[in-house]
């Protein structure tokens, strides 16, 4: 019986790590860009010099040291490539799983513990970013690891000897971990306050957690005193990036958080939530099912796991950015992430309690149906992956790679392909929406790629302007390569299977002079300004 159980664990790791690797996504060419970035200056650069031009451009991911210093690890030991950059979350996610049966086993019992950790293996939104440099997956492992110890210090009767308190100190640390990964990190110390309050008890030997998470702050304030000077870089950081931020985007500034910020608390999650054919698949109708089943049964054993669903739900859709002016937490699709260990437990406990041939039916159809709306998730997640930036980017460093020339482009597409040569150094790469360059007219004998996908973007989120030749290019300017974003991405026998399992994208190419707007396009063309 237990090798039957062993078998059962082993299969489900080795099936969640074979699909994982199937429709590996790899670079982005967003935020985790930016972190991949500093994760390569903080092997080659002075870490005060990353401080410092972190506070230049107020750019608070800087702080996220948990998330980037093990890529760092990662590029030391592997060079900078697509497995060292996406190692770390695909990690996590091997952690995050192994943790969900623990806490399956520990709060109900093995065979939910089993359901839970299938359910995680196949959750749309936890397969994708299981291979994206994102905060939300070693974030949520830290707190899910927090949680753990946490509750199984409870398990042990509050046991007092040395052993178990330390069970509460670690619980602490990862909390400070999460903190390190993101600030939203710390919504897990809702989830104490909640369970405390519910519990009607706040006993001494508690405070070994919050001596942990004090262990953590202070080890992170006088990490930056001894680089900068400030005990409080953290907090001075985070106040001038949410400024920039503001600033910078005007979809989130106060008018819009006071016209919107209610409708995004009620409508924007729900909305994607219970997209039965997004990557949520129908997981949330079953969480909220079993919610209202256990509460109306009173089902004790799951109460501080709706806990702490409920609460980092509820912050992550009423939670607030700063109140002056009034923001909103930004919502995103990933922030839902840091649900998902909860919403696993509380759906495979749910599932395991079947036991009359009438529920084993109706669960087994669940079951059918989150099969397939979870698949059907993933291929159309796939089908729109060439549509991102990253994809443009590639295809022009194809295009470009041996380019003894200047190469004038946007700079994110300069970032994209700055990482895709290694950050060598061996492409000539200038900005052309940068402070110091917007003018188009007087180069020659050089290259200009505009990659429209991530200037209408740039646009759009930060109001960023752009220069007047990339729309209407100058008639001297030869054109050379035409880029259509459609194409999914991936190389080898990943891109032969997916053709296989019909993965592949069967949209009509369009032609290389045909005309589209600007503003709606989202492909790349690449010119060459001769010598003058």
């Amino acid at each position: 019986m237990i090798v039957k159980r062993e078998l059962i664990f082993y299969f489900i790791l080795a099936f969640a790590i074979i699909i994982r690797v199937f429709l590996f996504t790899g670079l982005e060419g967003s935020d985790d860009l930016q972190y991949n970035i500093f994760a390569y200056e903080t092997l080659n650069v002075e870490f005060s010099e990353i401080i410092k031009e972190a506070l230049s451009s107020s750019d608070f991911a800087q702080l996220r040291l948990a998330l980037y210093l093990p890529v760092s690890v990662f590029f030391l030991l592997f060079g900078v490539n697509e497995l060292s950059s996406n190692l770390y979350p695909f990690l996590c996610s091997m952690g995050i799983l192994i943790i969900v049966y623990k806490l399956g086993v520990l709060i109900f019992n093995k065979r939910a513990g089993f359901i839970a950790m299938a359910l995680y293996a196949i959750f749309p939104i936890e397969v994708v970013y299981a291979t994206r440099l994102y905060p939300e997956m070693p974030l949520s492992l830290f707190m899910g690891l927090s949680v753990y110890l946490f509750l199984k210090y409870e398990k042990q009767n509050n046991n007092n000897k040395a052993g178990s308190l330390f069970y509460l100190f670690f619980s602490g640390i990862f909390i400070g971990l999460a903190y390190l990964t993101k600030i939203t990190g710390i919504l897990v110390i809702g989830f104490y306050v909640s369970y405390f309050i519910y519990k009607l008890q706040f006993k001494p030997r508690y405070m070994y957690i919050i001596s942990g998470f004090i262990t953590i702050i202070l080890s992170e304030m006088a990490f930056y005193y001894f680089q900068t000077g400030d005990l409080f870089h953290h907090y001075h950081l985070m106040k001038l990036g949410n400024k920039m931020l503001i600033e910078a985007t005007p979809h989130i500034s106060s008018g819009w958080a006071k016209q919107m910020g209610w409708f995004r608390a009620f409508g924007y999650y729900p909305s994607i939530m219970f997209n039965p054919l997004y990557l949520f698949s129908i997981f949330y109708y079953g969480v909220f099912l079993a919610i209202f089943c256990f509460l109306l049964k009173k089902q004790r054993e799951t109460y501080a796991v709706i806990i702490w669903f409920l609460v980092i739900m509820g912050a992550l859709n009423f939670g607030i950015r700063t109140l002056s002016p009034l923001v909103f937490i930004t919502g995103k699709p990933r922030h839902l992430m840091l649900v998902s260990i909860p919403l696993v437990l509380l759906l495979g406990y749910f599932l395991s309690l079947a036991k009359t041939r009438k529920w084993k039916i109706l669960a087994l159809i669940f079951a059918v149906v989150l099969v397939l709306t979870s698949a059907w998730a993933l291929k159309m997640q796939y089908y729109h992956q060439g549509r991102n930036i990253s994809y443009n980017s590639r295809e022009i460093y194809k295009y470009l790679k041996n380019a003894d020339k200047t190469i004038y482009t946007d700079q994110r597409t300069k970032w994209n392909l700055q990482y895709l040569g290694g950050y060598t150094g061996d492409l000539q790469i200038t900005e052309f929406n940068s402070m110091d360059f917007n003018d188009l007219k007087s180069i020659s004998d050089c290259y200009v790629a505009i990659n429209w996908n991530w200037i209408n973007k740039s646009k759009k989120w930060y109001s960023w302007t752009f220069p007047e030749e990339i729309y209407s290019p100058p008639e001297n300017w030869k054109f050379v390569k035409f880029i259509e974003n459609s194409k999914p991405r991936g190389t080898g026998i990943v891109v032969g299977l997916r053709k296989i399992l019909g993965f592949e994208s069967k949209t009509k190419v369009k032609q290389k002079n045909e005309k589209v707007s600007p503003e709606k396009s989202k492909n790349a063309y690449i010119y060459y300004a001769p010598v003058r």
